[in-house]
């Protein structure tokens, strides 16, 4: 039987309210495995920061986004 190390297995969890990273505000960031969470970030709320930058930029359809390629990829 062939193992399933796909990237979504690693970070895709059903949302838990008790789940230390779960934040109301930042549903998307909510949905990755805490463990993987905890074994890839550089510093505090990573994710959160990400998502919520996201919304201010307001970016639409066809625009870009450079990626300075900083740290472990986490927030890509």
């Amino acid at each position: 039987m062939q193992q399933d190390n796909s990237l979504s297995r690693l970070t895709t969890k059903h949302i838990d309210r008790k789940d230390p990273l779960w934040n109301e505000k930042y549903p998307l960031s909510s949905k990755y495995k805490s463990e993987w969470v905890f074994e890839n970030q550089m510093g505090p709320n990573v994710l959160w920061l990400t998502e919520w930058l996201c919304k201010a930029l307001e970016l639409k359809p066809g625009m870009r986004v450079l990626d300075m390629g900083c740290g472990r990829v986490m927030s890509s």
